[in-house]
């Protein structure tokens, strides 16, 4: 059977769906899952906030949410058994329904130089969902790539990427794709950072992939070119596989764990995706 490889080779899945995904990723379907989305939604906002600064209490909010989404999957993955599952890629896209493509690069910057994307990083949390193990999140031994691309809109703190690696102990390969500030003292200290921590990052990993993306705030706007996992590029937010509340396809780029069931169960009624 073709179809059932073809359906659950590529998930898209967010904090609603675990518990799909548990009980729909099972047995041989373990071991045609090659890349696993994992969409974190951050709360909503005021559109008239797009181009404010996050408050503390916004910012802690966010980090929750970005915290008990992650420990959610690790959880799960944490009991997969590694000879289940052939390499698996894990790709985190951090963002809140209220985020815009239009204000994720150069066009969200206000002439004080403030942004709602720029000014806070993702972080994880854990005085609000415990310490769990070594590094705060269960240990997770079938991810071997973990991604973190463009169309994760919002940046996440040089030690959050720390624990992540940490907490993978057959991780071979990183694709790392933050955002550059737009402030040249603050990209200073983000480099120090990610200097300081990339010497504890684990041995085990032999490829790391490393791109800044940079928007001059002065340059005329472009439309940016973001990528499917497949390498096949998306032209809009509306195509990216994440639910955004402008979307008018809610389906996106990628299937979920319902989807490809439900596709296997139909199968003779149309081409799968």
């Amino acid at each position: 059977d073709a179809v059932e490889p073809a359906n659950f080779a590529s998930l898209r899945v967010t904090a609603a769906d675990l518990a799909d995904f548990v009980s729909l990723v099972v047995g041989p379907r373990r071991r045609y899952l090659k890349h696993l989305l994992l969409g974190i939604e951050l709360p909503k906002y005021n559109k008239k906030k797009a181009r404010v600064p996050e408050t503390d209490d916004e910012q802690t909010d966010n980090d929750i949410a970005f915290s008990t989404t992650i420990l959610g999957l690790f959880h799960e993955l944490a009991a997969w058994k590694v000879d289940e599952t052939h390499a698996l890629e894990v790709e985190l896209c951090a963002r809140s329904p209220s985020d815009t493509l239009a204000m994720s690069g150069a066009a969200g910057i206000t002439e004080e130089g403030e942004s709602r994307y720029f000014d806070s990083h993702l972080d994880f949390s854990f005085i609000d969902t415990g310490w769990i193990g070594q590094h705060g999140l269960p240990s997770v031994d079938v991810i071997t790539k973990l991604s973190i691309l463009r169309r994760c809109w919002r940046n996440i703190d040089s030690m959050a990427v720390l624990t992540l690696v940490s907490s993978l102990p057959r991780l071979a390969e990183v694709r790392y794709e933050p955002f550059q500030q737009f402030d040249d003292g603050a990209q200073e200290v983000i480099d120090m950072d990610r200097a300081r921590f990339l010497p504890f990052w684990p041995e085990t990993i032999r490829r790391l992939s490393l791109f800044e993306h940079f928007d001059h705030p002065e340059d005329e706007p472009q439309q940016r070119l973001v990528l499917h996992p497949d390498g096949t590029p998306i032209l809009d937010d509306d195509d990216d596989g994440f639910e955004d509340e402008d979307d008018l396809d809610l389906a996106g780029g990628g299937g979920n764990a319902d989807d490809a069931a439900s596709q296997h169960d139909s199968a003779d009624e149309g081409e799968p995706r």
